[in-house]
């Protein structure tokens, strides 16, 4: 991509690297450390042409995400939407 005319880099976290989690420390971790990459890289490579883009999505409540909270949180009437 430096030689060439540029390109774009497409790096996926979560949200947990911004806010924080329930998750363990490791998924945290991971997350966060990625978001990082992406900001270092972005800030290296721009003179290059090329960006660097970090998708962190939220969690999606699905029946596992939900299950997990119930645990965690002791709440067995919590529900999914």
């Amino acid at each position: 991509m430096i030689e060439g005319k540029g390109g774009c880099i497409i790096y996926t976290s979560s949200s947990v690297a911004l806010m924080g989690s329930l998750a363990s420390h490791d998924y945290n971790l991971s997350k966060e450390s990625i978001l990082g990459l992406a900001r270092s890289t972005a800030c290296e490579l721009s003179v290059h042409g090329i960006r660097a883009n970090c998708i962190s999505p939220h969690g999606v409540p699905t029946e596992m995400l939900v299950s997990a909270y119930r645990n965690i949180l002791g709440k067995i009437d919590m529900g999914a939407v």
